[in-house]
């Protein structure tokens, strides 16, 4: 501890001037922005605060390097610190990821084995089960494919040899993944003209069915048949 206070006395003035009204004030509002969880919401901000901050850590390391010791305030050094931490901060502002795909790539009727079919259309997602509510839907893009969203809480259970749906609490919604098979091997998917059918993992399992309910796409007519 002594060692980081001799440290930090030989430190010039600039760069104490430096972390004390930007350093640390752009670490306590990008840590309230991550505790409060709006981190992603408010993200140019975000990315603003990490620049400042990092920006006077390169400078300290600079610094600390030797590069420039003098008590006087170093463009040079700024210079290097704006490059070094400009240039990643400026592609992340940058760069936009690709959009989630349209609710209206994945319209149709899916179904699955011992489960109620699911029709996907306009209105929302309809799981075809009696009396049980339409839910609204999106589309995600996450590093592990494409995943359909159902913006409520909903579970599968094994009830008398199926699975049935119910809501559980507490709970926002629920994830259903995209997939693909190839050599008997399933991989998420990244391209929308693959989006043929999903899975979901049920809370309790069928005896001896897989632990993942699979759903694969269907024609229009069968989940018309169990609505009408």
């Amino acid at each position: 501890m002594w060692a980081y206070y001799e440290k930090w006395a030989t430190r010039p003035r600039w760069l104490k001037r430096l972390t004390f009204f930007v350093a640390i004030p752009a670490w306590i509002g990008g840590a309230v922005l991550f505790v409060s969880g709006s981190l992603f919401s408010h993200q140019t901000l975000g990315l603003l605060l990490f620049a400042a901050f990092a920006f006077v850590a390169v400078m300290g390391v600079i610094n600390s390097l030797g590069v420039n010791r003098s008590d006087q305030f170093s463009w040079f050094s700024a210079a290097i610190a704006l490059c070094i931490v400009g240039i990643p901060i400026g592609f992340l502002a940058l760069h936009k990821p690709t959009p989630a795909p349209q609710n209206a790539t994945v319209y149709g009727c899916y179904v699955g084995d011992l489960a109620p079919p699911i029709l996907l259309d306009e209105g929302g997602m309809h799981i075809l089960q009696p009396e049980f509510p339409t839910i609204p839907f999106h589309l995600e893009r996450h590093k592990t494919g494409i995943v359909l969203t159902a913006d409520a809480p909903i579970q599968a259970r094994a009830a008398d040899g199926r699975y049935v749906y119910s809501f559980y609490e507490p709970g926002i919604g629920t994830f259903l993944n995209f997939f693909q098979e190839v050599n008997g091997r399933r991989y998420g998917v990244y391209d929308v003209d693959d989006l043929s059918g999903f899975s979901m993992l049920p809370r309790t399992l069928v005896s001896g069915e897989a632990p993942f309910i699979e759903y694969a796409k269907a024609s229009s007519e069968t989940c018309l048949s169990i609505s009408g």
